[in-house]
């Protein structure tokens, strides 16, 4: 899990049982797939009902509810790339967040600006040189650690 955004949600990985640790990591991997608690269940061989209880004990959420927050985080990371030329709606729908209004109040919630505040920034302001690139994402994505720790 080290390259995946589950790292910026805050949750102390060391002290997680293996079977959540696994479904954060199935999670990441397929935020971009049509996913229901029964897929995420069954990548980590549980019921739906015993991995809900297992994420209200390890992290205080349920497993949908943090599918939501990483589907976030790349969405974000996406917005932040300023090689990207997709729209937020293309963006957004692509990591499965299809209700673009909803999507929108909780990016806001999540980051304090609307996704197309944050795209606009982006393109708006190139980076002049490939260091400045680097240390603007990992200015980033330091901030983002900030923001979203419960």
């Amino acid at each position: 899990m080290n390259d995946s955004v589950v790292a910026l949600l805050g949750f102390d990985t060391t002290t997680l049982r293996s079977v959540v640790q696994r479904a954060l990591q199935f999670m990441d991997e397929q935020h971009s797939s049509v996913l229901e608690i029964t897929d995420v269940a069954d990548a980590v061989d549980l019921s739906p009902r015993r991995l809900q209880e297992l994420f209200q004990i390890a992290v205080g959420e349920s497993p949908m509810h943090v599918l939501r927050r990483i589907r976030l985080l790349h969405t974000r990371r996406q917005l932040l790339n300023p090689d990207e030329r997709r729209s937020v709606g293309q963006i957004a729908r692509a990591a499965q967040l299809v209700h673009l209004g909803r999507f929108s109040g909780q990016y806001a919630a999540a980051f304090g600006e609307a996704p197309s505040a944050t795209i606009a920034r982006v393109r708006t302001r190139a980076p002049h040189d490939v260091r400045d690139q680097f240390r603007h994402r990992f200015d980033v994505l330091r901030m983002e650690e900030h923001r979203l720790c419960p």
